[in-house]
């Protein structure tokens, strides 16, 4: 279940929105205060209830932890695409940290690191994964977009890329296969 992505309010401030034609003001999961909305609950409790995860899509860094709180222990939580400056709140690695503090797994993409619109280096994605810790992040590339490879071949590049980073092979593979697998409650 992902929480807002370019609808969020977040993306209307960060003028992803409105380059998109997406109108405002954009969806929120807590109110003004930073308590997470009657609505916001309910979808925490039938995401629980249906033991599947919560993604948390392009919100707010309040609004993430917000949710890291209240349901980072108590099901499956997924930092969407932590680093990504195009999109969501563009996480900082102590950030990252926090939020897998309270529970949550961090996401880190290809997208951010490596393809044309690249904001970050590999080296920067390697160091937020050793800082937060390999068991706590998953990989994944956020392609699909014509100006990136495929998905596929943009997650060979990205492994690639890491692997150039100091990451070995098997902090790679944890996070891109075991990491992954157990957060969908898989055997993997």
């Amino acid at each position: 279940m992902w929480l807002p992505t370019l609808s969020s309010r977040q993306d209307q401030r960060n003028g992803v929105g409105p380059r998109l034609g997406i109108p405002g003001p954009g969806l929120v999961v807590c109110d003004d205060g930073g308590e997470l909305l009657p609505e916001t609950r309910e979808v925490l409790d039938l995401v629980h209830e249906h033991d599947a995860v919560l993604a948390t899509g392009h919100v707010g860094w309040e609004e993430h932890v917000a949710v890291a709180r209240a349901f980072g222990r108590r099901g499956r939580l997924l930092v969407t695409h932590a680093m990504e400056e195009l999109a969501g709140p563009n996480l900082l690695v102590e950030q990252c940290l926090t939020l897998a503090g309270l529970g949550a797994h961090v996401e880190l993409c290809a997208l951010t690191c490596v393809g044309a619109l690249a904001t970050r280096s590999p080296a920067a994605l390697a160091a937020c994964a050793r800082t937060v810790g390999v068991e706590r992040v998953t990989l994944a590339t956020d392609y699909g977009q014509a100006s990136n490879p495929p998905p596929a071949e943009g997650f060979a590049g990205f492994a690639d890329a890491l692997l150039g980073a100091g990451l070995t092979e098997r902090e790679i593979r944890r996070m891109a296969c075991t990491n992954p697998c157990a957060l969908l409650g898989l055997d993997g």
